[in-house]
């Protein structure tokens, strides 16, 4: 969603921190390798590569080592190569967008099409979801575990 130059308060984002303090995101860089770009939710895997900076690329699949996730920005909402991104990770707590039905509680997974979660089945847990997802779309808050 949009956030409107007049709105009363912020509207729900994906890849938005909640329930404060969120004391485990760190400070990376997209990596040089990545010809894509990230989005804000989109989970990303650390690369073995030199440098002062960390650097990060896209997860390719839900079993993958999840590192974290690219945390809401109201200034970009895409990041590509060699820009300074935020990475949220274990303790933190993120709105996610789920690809189906949740159940508060459930252990969640990543959904590579569309930057999305779901209830975990063969992928990596990545989180537990806070908050009941009833459709495809909904904004749900996850503790994230990685």
């Amino acid at each position: 969603m949009a956030q409107e130059l007049n709105q009363f308060r912020m509207t729900a984002e994906k890849g938005q921190l909640t329930l404060d303090q969120n004391w485990a995101t760190l400070n990376a860089q997209v990596s040089t390798n990545e010809a894509g770009t990230l989005a804000h939710g989109q989970a990303v895997l650390i690369e073995d590569a030199a440098g002062a900076q960390i650097p990060v690329i896209k997860a390719t699949a839900a079993d993958d080592a999840i590192f974290g996730f690219v945390t809401y920005n109201v200034r970009t909402d895409a990041y590509v190569a060699e820009e300074n991104v935020k990475i949220a990770k274990r303790g933190d707590v993120m709105r996610m967008e789920a690809s189906a039905a949740i159940a508060r509680g459930a252990s969640v997974e990543v959904v590579i099409a569309g930057n999305k979660v779901a209830t975990q089945t063969t992928g990596t847990v990545v989180g537990t979801a806070l908050d009941k997802a009833a459709a495809d779309g909904d904004l749900i808050r996850v503790l994230i575990e990685v």
